[in-house]
């Protein structure tokens, strides 16, 4: 449950950036946007390893 809410807050940030970046059209709020979906997607496939689990 908590890892879906901290994917659910990236992307909202993440949108949030973008919706800013492009009516202020500062490129820092874009930039980001872009890490805030970096988080996201790496969160997403990151793969949890159970114990006594050769991986």
């Amino acid at each position: 449950m908590k890892h879906t809410l901290v994917l659910a807050l990236l992307v909202l940030a993440a949108a949030g950036s973008y919706v800013a970046g492009s009516v202020a059209g500062v490129m820092v709020l874009v930039g980001l946007g872009v890490l805030f979906e970096l988080a996201f997607w790496f969160g997403l496939v990151q793969r949890r390893r159970g114990k006594g689990r050769l991986v």
